[in-house]
């Protein structure tokens, strides 16, 4: 009796342990394995930019969340992310806004502790540059954005969180340099108020515009590709090209809380005159051709948190042109009915089987079987 239960339970610690190793490590794998780059007018792609771009991190602080919550998610964006980063090796890595979920109130010390955790979920090796943009949750709205705030997100990041141009080099396999343009935004301080961050931002992207003009009379001219956290100017997500296959509800975009103003995405389009537009904020995905005759992708959160079925975009970029893939993740709820097919429906079948040995399972199977055959009126009438 003894041997029997000590069997029973290996068993179900085996169906355990194959179930927890698919669910938290192989899985990300085979689903993230089916994605890739495109090429880009049949070039080589390893001639081009590669990039992965993603949005909403929603890391969780101090305040908000279970701690267990906060480790299940964190350990599903960390096996995400390291997944995609070992099989597809990018060049750039672009993290668009929300990286923290709680940047806006935690103290200094508080604040330390979510940078140290961010670079151990978002490992990227030297030869990778990574790029983390302001979002609502990293410093505030633009009503309560504080210097103090941006500051330390920049402090953070090696990197000036207002307006920026980054000018990418990328070297082909016959030593041909390419540079690919990119110009990352601070949404909040696109409020056209005249506020010290608003109007410092104004006027660095007038300044980036005025680069831009000298470097097009002197044919070395490549337009960039606009880089923030708010999409730029929608209605909603009704006019989408490509959406979410789950995203069906559409929701009313305000300007300045879901989206730039009019005059804010106006004010961007004829300043730069980008050549493509990439954002993130309302944790859906949606590829939509703008009022300036512009594709913008808008990428959903990449925290399971937020949506069922995250995702992320691979990108390829030359001086002329650019492709985009878009990367699903593990659906959590695929998740959830592996580990109950792997775990619960084995310890419901054994306890069936303590009860009801198999062998008399199928015996007394094969035994109805064959008498509803024998009675059955089509059986009879064959005879």
């Amino acid at each position: 009796m003894f041997k029997r239960i000590f069997k029973f339970f290996l068993k179900l610690l085996r169906n355990f342990i194959v179930t927890f190793i698919f669910c938290e490590f192989l899985i990300y794998y085979v689903v993230i394995y089916q994605c890739n780059y495109k090429s880009v007018d049949n070039e080589n792609i390893n001639d081009g930019l590669k990039a992965m771009i993603l949005a909403d991190t929603h890391m969780l602080g101090p305040f908000k969340g279970h701690p267990f919550d906060r480790l299940r998610r964190e350990w599903q964006m960390k096996r995400s992310f390291q997944t995609a980063m070992q099989i597809f090796k990018p060049d750039v890595v672009f993290i668009l806004g929300d990286v923290f979920d709680e940047g806006n109130w935690v103290n200094d010390k508080q604040y330390q502790e979510y940078v140290d955790r961010f670079h151990t979920l978002f490992y990227v090796p030297s030869t990778t540059r990574l790029y983390a943009i302001l979002g609502n949750h990293d410093v505030n709205f633009h009503y309560a954005m504080h210097p103090h705030l941006v500051n330390r997100f920049s402090k953070a990041f090696n990197f000036t969180s207002g307006v920026n141009l980054i000018r990418e080099k990328k070297v082909t396999a016959d030593g041909t340099k390419r540079i690919v343009n990119f110009v990352t935004i601070n949404s909040m301080a696109m409020e056209g108020d005249e506020c010290y961050l608003c109007h410092q931002a104004k006027e660095a992207l007038k300044s980036i515009g005025k680069k831009l003009e000298i470097l097009k009379q002197k044919n070395r001219h490549s337009p960039p590709f606009v880089m923030q956290h708010f999409p730029t100017y929608r209605n909603s997500d009704e006019n989408c090209i490509e959406i979410d296959s789950e995203n069906t509800d559409i929701t009313v975009y305000r300007e300045k809380w879901e989206v730039l103003s009019k005059s804010a995405s106006e004010f961007i389009a004829k300043t730069i005159e980008p050549r493509g537009y990439f954002s993130g904020h309302t944790h859906r995905y949606c590829m939509y051709g703008n009022d300036y005759g512009i594709y913008e992708h808008t990428i959903a959160s990449f925290n399971w948190r937020n949506i069922n079925m995250p995702s992320f975009l691979l990108a390829v970029f030359t001086p002329d042109d650019y492709s985009i893939s878009k990367c699903d993740m593990p659906k959590e709820t695929t998740v959830i009915i592996c580990y109950i097919v792997g775990t619960i429906m084995p310890i419901i079948f054994a306890i069936i089987n303590c009860k009801y040995p198999m062998r008399n399972l199928v015996r007394n199977f094969l035994r109805f079987s064959l008498i509803r055959i024998k009675f059955s009126p089509a059986a009879g009438l064959s005879g």
